[in-house]
């Protein structure tokens, strides 16, 4: 009876999870990052899916995905946003001197849940 209480011990600590990693496909880096986490994980023995996110409808990415990880791409474009709109933005505002009173360019605030009562 030990035996087999040693034996089902050991099994649960060699055991390989199910693991889905969102990627939020905006940035490069972000999907760099997720795709050398999701590297580790298969490495340790891990079933790995990535499901990439794509905000923008423009937006290319160039990271590679480690072998024997399954992807999936969701496409959740808001219309109107695009890749080439927000960087003209950031590129106006980069160095610009922002005080307190300046008006924050509408599509920051997309979700109305993260404003904390903010408005535009």
């Amino acid at each position: 009876m030990k035996i087999f209480a040693l034996l089902s011990l050991l099994l649960g600590a060699v055991a390989s999870y199910k693991y889905v990693i969102f990627v939020p496909n905006m940035a490069n880096s972000q999907a760099q990052f997720c795709a050398r986490e999701t590297e580790v994980l298969v490495n340790g023995g891990h079933n790995v899916t990535m499901l990439f996110v794509n905000h923008l409808s423009d937006f290319k990415t160039d990271v590679k995905i480690p072998k024997g990880v399954k992807s999936y791409h969701l496409d959740a474009f808001i219309e109107g946003i695009t890749n080439q709109i927000i960087e003209k933005e950031q590129s106006a505002m980069i160095f610009k001197d922002a005080g307190l009173k300046t008006k924050i360019p509408s599509w920051v605030w997309l979700n109305s849940e993260t404003t904390y009562g903010l408005r535009c």
